[in-house]
């Protein structure tokens, strides 16, 4: 666990997440109102869940997903550790994507998903319930297919008026596996020394995997560590 577990000011204060508590309290009002006509992060804020409690704080979390490949056949399982971590290995900070599914979508394939960035991952206890949570920052398509060249699907950071990143309280249960972006690189070189971060590639993220056939089965903190 991280030394920056606590309350969610604190946590906040630490990380530079400005936007945390009120992208938590946005969280548990679609929680406690699932059937809201309108969601979350639509929502007037006084309407929501006031929440100033206190967060566990994990490196990662454990994934386990059905992905049929031809070495584990049709019912293969795969393990996996999403890591979202500040401090790894003393280098630059390592946050991993995730493919979330959309609630209430009948479509396949990647139309039925969405794509994240993975801030944090934490749970928080609010009126008896303690909830497995993550902040993430959001990716959107930039065209409706994927693209003709590579067949993949390119997306970018989805942004605000002011040109900060959104960004989400979601549960774990909505991840259905890790993803990899890979950056458009365009024509120029890529310096040697360069530390990997999808914010280095403003315009556009390359992404794989246009089929998405794997299926979430289990996803829960990674408290071994912690």
């Amino acid at each position: 666990m991280y030394c920056v577990s606590g309350r969610v000011s604190h946590v906040a204060d630490h990380l530079g997440l400005q936007g945390l508590q009120e992208a938590i309290c946005r969280f548990l009002y679609d929680q406690v109102s699932p059937d809201a006509e309108i969601p979350g992060d639509c929502v007037d804020l006084h309407l929501c869940p006031r929440f100033d409690g206190k967060l566990r704080v994990f490196h990662s979390a454990a994934v386990t997903f059905c992905a049929p490949s031809d070495q584990l056949g049709v019912g293969g399982y795969v393990p996996r550790n999403n890591t979202c971590d500040t401090i790894l290995a003393r280098g630059p900070p390592h946050y991993d994507c995730v493919y979330v599914a959309k609630g209430g979508i009948d479509t396949e394939g990647f139309h039925s998903l969405m794509v994240g960035r993975v801030r944090l991952f934490f749970s928080c206890l609010h009126a008896g319930h303690t909830y497995s949570c993550m902040l993430v920052d959001w990716f959107i398509p930039v065209a409706d297919e994927p693209d003709e060249v590579t067949g993949m699907w390119i997306v970018a950071p989805e942004v605000d008026n002011d040109g900060h990143h959104v960004q989400c309280v979601i549960s774990l249960d909505l991840v259905v596996r890790g993803a990899h972006l890979i950056g458009v690189y365009g024509s120029e070189f890529i310096p040697v020394d360069l530390h990997f971060c999808q914010d280095r590639f403003s315009s556009t993220i390359l992404l794989g995997g246009p089929g998405m056939q794997g299926t979430n089965e289990e996803v829960s903190p990674d408290t071994s560590r912690c």
